[in-house]
């Protein structure tokens, strides 16, 4: 479990098969996972990440260079 704040700029994303770090969001806990990112997106968009250790597809706002954020409910 690694808990990290990031100042993304904008231009910042990801591109289709890139490995991204996912960030599982609920409430004050944070959970970081290494995916894939199975869409190119920039700063702000929703894009479809990979998550080989759970083989599960989650989708969420890339939030910097190489970095995806999930909400969960």
């Amino acid at each position: 479990l690694r808990l990290r704040t990031s100042a993304a700029t904008a231009g910042e994303g990801v591109r289709a098969g890139d490995p991204v770090v996912v960030r599982f969001r609920r409430g004050p806990l944070t959970i970081e996972m290494q995916g894939k990112a199975l869409a190119t997106a920039g700063f702000g968009d929703t894009v479809a990440v990979y998550i080989p250790d759970s083989l599960r597809r989650f989708s969420g706002r890339v939030m910097g260079s190489n970095a995806v954020d999930v909400e969960l409910p």
